[in-house]
């Protein structure tokens, strides 16, 4: 895992979730997507998926953030009609085991190559 990839990913995951959710539905987060959410993805794709329900939550010259039904407390950026990242609630499970909370130096100890 390159070090920017992971530097974002442990970013991604601290940052903070819009409402309180169970675990248990939350999606898993990984450095290409979160659940069945590929960055990268057009959010036209995503718009026409007949499962998602998506919803426009801020919107900046830069970028659009959106809510999708399917994930709750996680908002997804969109830049150039593209989802680049996710704003993921703490408890989501992620690829690394990294929980928000954790220290730097329990992150580095776990992760020395960062």
């Amino acid at each position: 895992m390159n070090r920017v990839a992971s530097v974002a990913l442990i970013s991604l995951i601290a940052a903070p979730a819009m409402s309180c959710h169970h675990a248990a539905q939350l999606a898993e987060l990984s450095q290409e997507r979160i659940g069945e959410v590929d960055f990268g993805a057009s959010l036209q794709s995503m718009e026409a998926a007949p499962k998602e329900s998506v919803s426009k939550q801020v919107s900046h010259p830069e970028c659009l953030m959106v809510a999708i039904q399917a994930y709750p407390g996680t908002l997804f950026m969109v830049e150039q009609g593209r989802i680049t990242r996710a704003n993921a609630a703490p408890e989501s499970p992620n690829l690394l085991g990294v929980e928000v909370g954790d220290s730097r130096s329990a992150v580095f100890e776990g992760y020395p190559q960062l």
